[in-house]
């Protein structure tokens, strides 16, 4: 991905973190622009899609480019906390011509623990494993001789 412009984006719904935000991103010294989107409702979903779209109009023949973080966790309930927004932006978006649409794993402390927990298991195989067959099965397999 080389693109001609590059800017973070943010939505306004606490003026206090908002401002934190911007006096962060001031003292790292980040040179990509900041826009701040404001959303009177505490809306983040549809300031985001709007603005997409407000490019993508002012610029038809260019392709847009949303990079979306996704907490990666745990525990099943923490889906219901996390990444709802960024699915339904996601899931806004994602049909829309011209908007490439890519979602970025960030891992939470609960996901670290999760694997941890998995592997104190002994019972426990991989996601696939039931396509691939448990790792003792193969390593059991692959040492005897074939006839």
């Amino acid at each position: 991905m080389r693109s001609d412009t590059l800017e973070a984006v943010s939505v306004n719904v606490d003026p206090a973190e908002t401002k934190a935000l911007r006096a962060e991103w001031e003292r790292r010294g980040i040179d990509v622009p900041l826009k701040v989107l404001d959303s009177p409702y505490r809306e983040i979903t549809r300031p985001i899609i709007e603005y997409v779209k407000g490019l993508r109009k002012e610029s038809p023949r260019d392709a847009v480019s949303v990079i979306i973080p996704e907490y990666v966790v745990g525990h099943w309930y923490e889906h219901l906390l996390h990444n709802q927004s960024a699915l339904r932006l996601k899931g806004r978006l994602l049909f829309t011509p011209g908007i490439m649409v890519t979602s970025v794993p960030y891992q939470l402390q609960s996901s670290e623990a999760a694997k941890r927990r998995a592997r104190r298991r002994q019972d426990w195989n991989a996601p696939g494993s039931v396509r691939r067959g448990p790792a003792q099965v193969r390593s059991k397999e692959s040492s005897e001789p074939k006839s």
